[in-house]
């Protein structure tokens, strides 16, 4: 892989724009992951303490024999955590767990609105971050309308925003507030969990331009949100979304358009992680590529999955939940087996 360029944060920090994560990479199986993608050419790596895989990032950070300023950590911060007090003994687990005297991007996974928490949260980190043991901070899966109390509040902006986005699901909203606000937008899931790549529009596309439906995908996404992607295992990549605007103009009124979930299925075996994470370096790759070089086709994606939002939508149990008053991520039922997964 080429060296990965990078990204500025709105605090000067640098980002790489890929990265590989390692959400449901059994604990076994994610020091070998994270090694083979750190020899491949990631630089960045996403954990949290939900995934239960903190110790054996810090295990394969510590193996892979590159001097730890040229790695790029995030982890998260657990719903359960959320506090003022509770945040800083969930930091320092982490900080153990992983075997680091920092982490470069520390993330609240969810708002839980109906905890009413994060904003004493968002407190508690910036007291992290002004320690020096977090370089950047940032939340994961906020809207608008989370937001905004936190910017009203507080004094340090966050850096980063990790949400779901793909072209079936474009956060016009969320990415028009981030960039407002120089938050940097951060995807998971460009690729729908793999349901993107059968889509005729995206089949279609691809054809015609002469590129993968993967690559087709996040160069769309990358054109209007101006992206680069973050590879998961599992989920065959995922994107970041780049913006420069530092202004505070605060915004009007936000409806209440956004999260999205999808059932996971089984845990991969050590067999299958090892078998993919190749595939998925070199699709990335491509999909890197085909962002700098889509042009036309990639503008097309955009255009076509314009206003699908809605219908999509419909189809987000979480978003139902939120509507009807529920807050804190669905967890669904891997079928067959009433194993509760974790939402990501």
């Amino acid at each position: 892989m080429a060296d990965v360029p990078a990204m500025t944060l709105n605090n000067g920090v640098e980002m790489p724009q890929i990265g590989f994560g390692v959400f449901r990479v059994p604990g076994d199986e994610t020091a070998p992951a994270v090694l083979s993608a750190i020899e491949a050419g990631y630089r960045g790596i996403d954990t949290a303490s939900l995934y239960g895989n903190e110790t054996a990032v810090g295990t394969a950070v510590a193996r892979c024999g590159l001097p730890r300023e040229q790695l790029f950590i995030t982890t998260k911060l657990w719903n359960d955590d959320q506090g003022y007090e509770s945040t800083f003994g969930a930091f320092d687990a982490s900080l153990r767990r992983l075997g680091l005297d920092y982490v470069d991007l520390y993330l609240i996974h969810w708002p839980v609105p109906a905890k009413s928490a994060y904003l004493e949260t968002w407190k508690a980190f910036e007291e992290i971050y002004a320690s020096g043991r977090a370089r950047a901070i940032g939340v994961s899966n906020f809207q608008p309308w989370h937001l905004q109390p936190l910017l009203d509040r507080h004094r340090i902006v966050p850096a980063v925003n990790q949400v779901e986005l793909h072209p079936r699901f474009q956060q016009e909203q969320v990415r028009a507030f981030d960039r407002a606000h120089g938050i940097v937008t951060e995807a998971w899931s460009p690729l729908a969990q793999g349901d993107i790549l059968a889509d005729p529009v995206i089949t279609a596309l691809s054809r015609r331009y002469g590129k993968t439906p993967a690559q087709m995908s996040c160069a769309g996404t990358s054109n209007w949100a101006t992206s680069s992607f973050r590879s998961r295992s599992h989920r065959r990549g995922s994107k970041r979304t780049s913006t420069s605007s530092t202004s505070r103009s605060a915004p009007t009124t936000w409806p209440r358009s956004a999260r999205s979930t999808a059932a996971r299925g089984p845990a991969l075996t050590p067999t299958a992680v090892r078998g993919r994470l190749a595939s998925r370096v070199l699709m990335v790759a491509g999909c890197l590529r085909a962002r700098l070089s889509a042009g036309e086709g990639s503008a097309e994606v955009g255009r076509q999955f314009s206003g699908n939002e809605r219908s999509a939508l419909r189809r987000q149990p979480r978003l139902r939940r939120e509507r009807q008053g529920v807050s804190g991520p669905v967890r669904p039922r891997s079928a067959g087996t009433g194993r509760v997964f974790p939402c990501r």
